[in-house]
């Protein structure tokens, strides 16, 4: 039965920015906070200059490291929930670099309603009506793909970081695109949290390997169906791969129809699971399946 605390579509995102903000308490005891400080940097990608926002201690040390990904609308419109996380796992003592991965295909305001309609059909191709839809999609999200592989290049060069610890969090098209990044074994990346995401079909055959892997869904979600997420889950346990699941029962796309309770039930989820994995003394840098 869902909770009367029930949140309307229409301002599901103001209850995460107000987590990420922590104007909505989620811990009940408080680590070491950190003073942090935040910059813009940036990288070369395909030729292509890309944004990284960056969020880190301030005190000179190694630290683990967050590379989050936006969801389809981009990182602007909604800049508060982004920045607030990426402040909060910073003052967690983590860097974490805000990456504008839409700058390798030059991806504006007003090529994003495309964008939306091609991905909304991504993961059925009987809806996607034309192969140039299908090509679309399959150059940006391989161009996209690549520039995540460069930044994980990119944040292991800096020399506050400790390169044995980097994780991926995405939402919605970030999640798919992390979880595509992270199966590549020779990046090495330590965890993933995927949040309403999954991995592209002509991906799949491919995959042997992941690190440990937070799934966050919704059972509602039209745009990431539920039938992607059992596969996923499916592919995990075949492997062998050690992985954190929940599903949020009457929620919809990037926890659209969500309770307060909900969002802070998966802002806690996240926030133990990179506390395990990357700051944790058992972590273990990849897992492989069975025979590999």
């Amino acid at each position: 039965m869902r909770s009367k605390n029930h949140i309307p579509a229409a301002i599901w995102l103001s209850g995460l920015a107000a987590i990420a903000l922590g104007t909505i308490p989620v811990r009940a005891g408080s680590a070491r906070s950190f003073a942090i400080k935040q910059w813009t940097d940036s990288f070369q990608a395909g030729g292509q200059r890309i944004k990284a926002e960056r969020f880190e201690p301030a005190a000179r040390d190694k630290y683990p490291a967050i590379v989050l990904l936006h969801a389809v609308d981009g990182v602007e419109k909604h800049a508060a929930f982004y920045r607030g996380q990426a402040r909060l796992y910073a003052r967690c003592g983590y860097v974490v670099f805000l990456i504008h991965y839409f700058d390798r295909t030059r991806t504006t305001k007003e090529k994003l309603a495309t964008l939306k309609e091609q991905f909304r059909h991504y993961f059925d191709p009987a809806k996607m009506q034309t192969a140039a839809g299908r090509k679309f999609m399959a150059q940006h999200f391989e161009a996209w793909k690549d520039t995540v592989r460069q930044t994980v290049a990119h944040v292991r060069k800096q020399p506050n970081v400790d390169g044995k610890r980097i994780g991926l969090a995405g939402i919605s098209l970030g999640a798919c695109l992390a979880l595509a990044v992270a199966s590549q074994d020779d990046l090495h990346i330590a965890a993933v949290v995927e949040l309403f995401g999954a991995l592209p079909r002509d991906l799949r055959k491919g995959i042997k390997k992941l690190p440990p892997t937070l799934v966050i869904h919704g059972d509602l979600d039209k745009r990431i169906p539920p039938a992607e997420v059992d596969y996923l889950r499916k592919l995990m346990d075949a492997r062998e791969i050690p992985y954190e699941s929940k599903t949020y029962e009457g929620v919809g796309h990037v926890f659209e129809g969500a309770s307060l309770q909900d969002l802070r039930d998966a802002q806690v989820r996240v926030e133990a699971f990179f506390k395990k994995h990357l700051q944790g003394n058992n972590r273990k840098a990849w897992v492989t399946g069975p025979g590999e």
